[in-house]
């Protein structure tokens, strides 16, 4: 019977908005720092990929219910999905609806919404179908999350290959880690007797010592966003 009541309210409205996701360069090394590497090592690695602002619920939110049914909302990160009479909206968590009268635990996911102002010592409430309750919880943000889909995450890799006489090797790599993933490879070759300064793309290294097998080099610009538009 409870089952059919629940199966009949209508579910809390929620207007979606959107996340804010921006895409987000790693580099590594920074730029104008002397390092060793030695050969079959990445000089350079570069990453893109989407982020945003995150909610971090810092502990799980147990909320036991007036009949048989209890929830939980377990801790965790999500970023904003919806808005409700002005409060954001962050989800999906994962959640659990406990059976305590036959001990069943039921998955599902939730959604947990920041009021602008406090009301009666809660400062947040949760929302699962057309159920939604205050609470008071524990929370902070995390800027830069990665986002959990990543449908243009990219990466480049610049690795040693050693050296032969003045020629300095070297192999440019990168992923496309979005949809859909693929690869690039290409081989490369330097004579160092007519400049220490290797180019590639927006890429240009300074080559201060190198050998067969290790190679000692300082970054002056690195790959940057155009390589990847």
């Amino acid at each position: 019977m409870l089952v059919v009541i629940l199966g009949a309210c209508a579910p809390i409205p929620m207007k979606l908005i959107d996340p804010g996701f921006s895409m987000k360069i790693y580099n590594i090394p920074k730029e104008n720092i002397i390092t060793q590497k030695s050969i079959g090592d990445t000089l350079v690695d570069s990453k893109y990929r989407l982020v945003g602002r995150a909610l971090i619920l810092e502990e799980d939110i147990f909320s036991p219910g007036a009949g048989i049914l209890d929830y939980t909302v377990k801790k965790g990160a999500a970023f904003k999905y919806s808005i409700i009479d002005g409060d954001i909206c962050y989800g999906k968590f994962d959640a659990i609806q406990t059976d305590t009268l036959l001990n069943i635990d039921y998955d599902h996911f939730a959604f947990v919404c920041i009021m602008k102002k406090p009301i009666n010592g809660k400062n947040a409430y949760w929302v699962l179908h057309e159920i939604k309750e205050d609470v008071q919880i524990k929370y902070s943000f995390q800027d830069d999350a990665n986002a959990p889909i990543q449908q243009t995450s990219f990466k480049q890799k610049f690795i040693y290959n050693g050296r032969v006489d003045n020629a300095v090797k070297f192999i440019y790599r990168e992923f496309d880690e979005g949809v859909n993933r693929s690869t690039f490879q290409q081989d490369l070759q330097y004579d160092l007797s007519e400049s220490n300064i290797i180019g590639f793309k927006e890429l240009r290294l300074e080559v201060i010592e190198a050998t067969n097998q290790n190679i000692t080099y300082k970054v002056l610009n690195n790959f940057s966003m155009k390589d990847y538009e």
